[in-house]
């Protein structure tokens, strides 16, 4: 027995060696520590158990036929395709009305007149003052007459004149060519003579002159005179339709909408807004349309040309129609787009601003459509349409979605977002966070 413990004993186990030994603990601090900063460290945190249900598939058919209402939307009346207003051409204050709101008219009739005292002032005396010029032109003609009368006076006078100088001509040439009987004293007369009778023709001649330069410068005055009477006709022809225009007339046949003017208020024509310059808006009431604010969800369904139904509260039958004119571009306020619809007939208590409500109908004869669509629990999206899914690695992440307008009992439409077989979380518990580890209920409904 002590021989047994005495002896060495051998063994064929071999030890490890060191370097082993000190690789191992440093091995497995690193496999730690990638556990940690991996995924994997979220397995040690405590996991929330939630609801899921899936995404489903569902395909709907949507068949159309012709007349069928697509959708509804509100209007009201306007005229077509503006309104009419009655202006006075010239300022003044209102005397007398003769119109009230909702009263038909003719075109032509008198619809209000304006005071007119101080535009036939000014026509009468611009009418004085062209008399005045007619007269003057006639003086001036007159003394053009006198004038010419004058130069025939003193032409005659001047013919007599030269026939005197003729003969005391002759005389003196005889007397020259008689030095002998003659003396020549009497020559020096006769010569004398000559020249005086000939000083007489020439003064003739120069007055002649002077009345001529005189009855150019009354042609002249005459000329000048006769533009003023042309301006003042143009001025008397300006006045007078002035004066006529004191009087407004309806420019169309049709229902007075508004009355602006008051007796006794002003009518400023250079102000823009029109109830400050108008007498009146008139509209033709066989010439009516709806305006319509289409919200933009339903502009696809619109087209020129489409047919539509207008209702009014107080007619039991819709009137037709159909939509006449699509705006340029849409109220990014109201989120709508603005189409004016024609009637296809009139009723005679139709009136402007008229509310109405109208079917826009299908003008196809028959269309389906069959959709493929992705539905989810109601209770499964919150405030702001987002839904909570969970990832493979069973995480919590937060999804925003479009809803779509397709409702069935309590599944709704999802436009986009998500995925048909996408696990939703139900009724999310209000300690969920992104990325929280969750354990899986599945929801069968």
């Amino acid at each position: 027995m002590s021989k047994l413990f005495s002896e060495d004993q051998s063994s064929n186990i071999k030890r490890p060696k060191r370097y082993i030994l000190l690789l191992l603990p440093l091995v497995i601090i690193l496999f730690l520590v990638f556990l940690l900063l991996g995924d994997g460290w979220y397995r040690f945190l405590p996991t929330i158990e939630v609801e899921v249900i899936s995404a489903r598939y569902n395909e709907s058919s949507n068949k159309t036929t012709e007349g069928e209402t697509l959708f509804r939307a509100a209007g009201w009346v306007e005229a077509s395709p503006f309104l009419i207003y009655a202006t006075p051409l010239v300022h003044g204050a209102i005397k007398k009305l003769y119109i009230i709101s909702g009263q038909k008219v003719k075109k032509g009739d008198l619809l209000a007149e304006l005071f007119d005292d101080n535009y036939k002032f000014a026509l009468k005396n611009a009418e004085v003052q062209l008399k005045e010029l007619v007269i003057q032109q006639e003086e001036v003609s007159l003394k053009i007459k006198q004038e010419k009368l004058k130069i025939q006076e003193i032409q005659a006078a001047q013919k007599s004149a030269e026939a005197v100088v003729e003969t005391a001509k002759n005389r003196l040439k005889r007397y020259k060519e008689s030095i002998l009987t003659v003396s020549k004293f009497e020559q020096e007369n006769a010569e004398f003579e000559y020249k005086e009778k000939l000083a007489v023709v020439n003064e003739f001649g120069f007055r002649n002159e002077v009345i001529m330069g005189n009855i150019e410068v009354l042609k002249n005055e005459n000329f000048l005179i006769g533009a003023q009477i042309e301006r003042q006709k143009l001025l008397i022809d300006k006045l007078d339709l002035d004066w006529r225009r004191t009087k407004i007339y309806s420019p169309v046949d049709g229902i007075i909408e508004d009355v602006f003017a008051r007796e006794g208020g002003g009518q400023t024509l250079e102000n823009e807004n029109n109830m400050l310059t108008a007498v009146a808006s008139i509209y033709d009431q066989n010439k009516l349309q709806i305006r319509v604010d289409v919200p933009l969800s339903d502009v696809d369904k619109i087209s020129v040309g489409g047919l539509v139904k207008v209702s009014f509260e107080f007619l039991k039958t819709p009137l037709n129609g159909f939509i006449s004119a699509i705006a340029g571009k849409a109220d990014y306020q109201k989120n709508t787009l603005e189409v004016k619809v024609a009637l296809n007939e009139f009723h005679e208590l139709l009136r402007t601003n008229m509310l109405a409500q109208v079917e826009v109908l299908s003008s196809i004869k028959e269309k389906s459509e069959v959709k493929s669509n992705v539905f989810i629990k109601k209770s499964a999206i919150n405030s702001e349409n987002q839904v909570w899914i969970v990832t493979f690695d069973n995480k919590a992440k937060l999804k925003k979605i479009v809803l779509g307008k397709l409702i069935m009992e309590d599944w709704i439409e999802v436009k986009d977002g998500l995925l048909v077989g996408e696990k939703v979380i139900l009724n999310p518990p209000i300690n969920l966070n992104e990325n929280s580890l969750v354990k899986v209920k599945l929801v069968q409904k």
